[in-house]
């Protein structure tokens, strides 16, 4: 995708899409910056309602690649 492996974080601490979210929530507190949620078109949405959810600035736009 173009983004240099220093911008990358993988949560290995979540067991749900949930707390992925509030895990994410941390981070974004910690780090400030920008979100990407990456995952199957199948899982999009309910990623999106999660971070919506737990994180203040999101935009759960949904694009097709």
């Amino acid at each position: 995708m173009g983004v240099p492996g220093i911008q990358l974080l993988l949560d290995e601490r979540s067991l749900n899409t949930r707390d992925h979210a509030a895990e994410l929530n941390k981070l974004m507190q910690l780090r400030g910056g920008r979100l990407a949620i990456v995952t199957s078109a199948v899982h999009m949405r309910r990623a999106a309602r999660c971070a919506r959810r737990s994180i203040v600035n999101t935009d759960s736009g949904h694009r097709e690649h």
